[in-house]
Formats: structure tokens, sequence, C-alpha cells
């Protein structure tokens, strides 16, 4: 449960009133689905999720990643092909790939043996686990709000200083839990706690939230798209636009070129 553009900046887009709520659950629902979208567009998902993932080594000293890493927690390896992973990497024995990612705001893509490794590829099926932090990049935003209250693991009604510093659709990140902002009255918000992977937890009242925020190019994208989604809602989904006597022109469906154009950077190449 995600999206790349709030609602708030999709209503303003769509020149909706901020306050008029009726149509709010409709337009969030674009707005997921249009990012689940531009994921299978792109190959690569731009929100950041903690997992376990799993890789068949084709090479003893490299292996390429089939998803945006950001940070190992940890490395391990089976060597027998039992699926029991005893062996535990240490930082020292392996690089992430490219090197300057995280300067030049991209993920990892491969992990490589260093020179004075103790260990190497095992090149049997799934032979290698990853526990880590995944996605294209995190970007963090410090809000100047704070939690308005202590929070137990299961609460889902969040008081906050000021409620105007966020939009229903966000992320958010507290402490080292992400929840996800599905409503918003006044100075609370309704989240789903412990999304991406991460896990509910209690947090103190006063911890600091940040908000997550993705690459301008795709939010700009999804707002575009959500424009036309929204228009076609509004047509009842017609295949053609004009008049009769001036001629009909078919609606694109799908992705338009502009969209494409601007996901074209952000599309994985090499199959791994």
């Amino acid at each position: 449960m995600y999206a790349y553009v709030g609602l708030t900046d999709f209503k303003r887009r769509l020149g909706l009133a901020l306050d008029n709520v009726s149509h709010d659950a409709e337009l969030l629902g674009i707005q997921e689905s249009i990012a689940r979208e531009f994921d299978e567009h792109c190959g690569r998902t731009f929100r950041v999720y903690l997992a376990t993932r799993y890789f068949t080594p084709h090479e003893s000293r490299q292996l390429l990643l089939d998803a945006d890493l950001l940070a190992v927690t940890t490395l391990k390896s089976d060597e027998d092909g039992d699926r029991t992973y005893e062996v535990t990497w240490a930082t020292t024995d392996y690089d992430l790939l490219p090197f300057n990612a995280a300067a030049d705001q991209r993920p990892h893509w491969k992990l490589a043996i260093t020179p004075d490794g103790k260990y190497s590829f095992p090149r049997i099926s799934r032979g290698v686990e990853v526990v880590g932090k995944w996605g294209w990049y995190e970007d963090l935003v410090t809000v100047t709000s704070l939690l308005a209250e202590a929070l137990d693991a299961t609460e889902t009604g969040v008081d906050v200083d000021n409620g105007n510093d966020f939009q229903v659709g966000q992320t958010i990140l507290v402490d080292s839990e992400q929840a996800y902002i599905t409503g918003i009255n006044s100075n609370t918000l309704t989240v789903v706690r412990g999304v991406n992977g991460t896990t509910a937890a209690t947090h103190l009242d006063n911890a600091a939230i940040q908000v997550y925020r993705y690459p301008s190019q795709v939010t700009q994208a999804a707002l575009l798209h959500g424009v036309k989604q929204w228009t076609r809602r509004s047509a009842g989904y017609a295949d053609r636009t004009g008049f009769m006597d001036t001629g009909l022109a078919p609606i694109r469906e799908g992705l338009d070129w502009a969209v494409m154009d601007m996901l074209a950077p952000f599309r994985q190449r090499v199959a791994v």
C-alpha cells in the first residue's frame, strides 16, 4: 500500500477543492494503482522496503541483483545446497556496487567479493540470502510536526502537532517504523502501521516524523497520468474523444508518451 503522489497535490493538479473529500477514496485508489503500474513498467519500485531476498549466483566473484539494494543487514550463503544459510559474511568480505551509488542518489545493483574477502559466492540455486533495505533511493524530509502523543504498537489514529504538514497517500517514518497515511482529520492521521516490511512499535511523545519523497520525474509522471485517469473516468472511460461533426480520435490506453519519457531513465534494462 503506497503512492508516489499525495492526495493534496493530486487534487490541486485536478483543480478540485481541497476540502471536498467526497472523491478522496477514489483519487487515492488511482494513485495507488499508478504506483504499481509505474513499478511494473520500470521493473523496479521507488518505495523503500525491508525484505529478505534470495539469489542464484552465476559467478563466484560477483552477484547481480534483481532488485535495487540500499543497505545490507545480513548476507549469508548456503555452501551445500540444503537451503540452510550457514555462512554469515562480514562487511569486509563484500563490496556494494556501484561504490558511489548513494552519492548519485541511486541504488546498488551488484555485490562483489573484496580482495581480502574470506568467501566466494556459491554457484548453486538460491545460494545467497540478503536481508536488507531495498528501493531506488531513500529520500526523507523531516517535517516540523512531531508526534503529539506516545504511541503503542497498535494505534492507528496518530496525533501530530499539525495535520496540515501531511497528505493522505504519504508514507512517513517514525524511528524505524514506516506508516501509510489513509486519512487526516484535523491533527489526527489515520495510518496503516508497519508497512513496507517494517515493524509496528512504540514511540515516544514528541518523536520526529519524516516523510518519504520520490524522484521528481516519477511524481510528475504520476500527476500527469492521474489527470488522464480522472478525465477518462469523468467521460465514462470512453475509448474516443471529440465530436461527431468534426471527428473522433482514439484515446491512447496505458501510459502516454510524455509519461513514458519521464520514466525512461528509470527503466530496468538488464535482466538478471
